[in-house]
């Protein structure tokens, strides 16, 4: 294969961004985009060199010319289109979190197993060069084992996140999800499986979501971390 083809699910403005980049990767060019809105699908398809928009990803996942995809899509919609495009034989890259149930998950790896194709989560910290650092210390034993990890993130409903399907639990799973599915991911890389979650949650901040904006929690690593 001299060039991979993708198709964007979703034009939102994560999805036109990934977009962006992928096309200045060498070897990838994004030929097709899918949004079930079509006003945003054509400004998506404007910026990305006037490729076909579509309406419904089964459409897009026709294309011979599409060989990946890149789901930018509410987190709801994220385990039925990766299985629908691994049905179809495409490769994946998911923006994260990777789906709100656990369900939800195992159901995208085995669709993923099953066709033969690869699925990848937009897991990006691991690859910022500070948090790359962090692991290459901790792995080599230079700082020795990691008995505590403590990370507090803070912000405010802003730009996509005071409007829209990001303010509703339905399609985003809760906060966690929705932006903590960084931090959690990374403790999990530098400490491991985890045993025991303590947490109370309420809404303190912002009054634009159906859901709680602020979490406290505590997790107990099998690692004894």
């Amino acid at each position: 294969m001299s060039r991979v083809g993708f198709g964007l699910i979703g034009c939102g403005s994560m999805g036109v961004h990934l977009a962006t980049q992928a096309n200045q990767v060498e070897g990838a060019k994004v030929v097709a985009v899918c949004d079930p809105d079509q006003e945003r699908a054509s400004q998506a398809s404007s910026k990305l060199g006037g490729v076909p928009t579509f309406a419904n990803h089964n459409d897009m996942l026709s294309l011979s010319e599409v060989n990946a995809v890149i789901i930018a899509s509410p987190n709801s919609q994220h385990a039925p289109q990766a299985c629908d495009a691994a049905k179809a034989g495409k490769h994946i890259f998911c923006e994260k979190p990777m789906a709100p149930t656990l369900e939800e998950c195992d159901r995208m790896i085995q669709a993923a197993k099953e066709a033969g194709v690869k699925l990848m989560i937009a897991q990006v910290l691991r690859f910022f060069p500070v948090f790359q650092e962090t692991i290459r210390l901790v792995s080599s034993g230079v700082i020795g084992e990691p008995r505590a990890v403590r990370i507090a993130r803070t912000g405010g409903a802003k730009g996509i996140f005071e409007s829209g399907w990001r303010t509703k639990y339905a399609h985003t799973g809760g906060i966690l999800m929705e932006i903590n599915a960084h931090e959690l991911d990374f403790m999990r890389v530098l400490c491991g499986d985890v045993e025991l979650v303590n947490a109370v949650a309420d809404q303190i901040v912002h009054g634009v979501y159906d859901y709680h904006d602020t979490f406290f929690v505590e997790m107990r690593f099998r690692s004894g971390a």
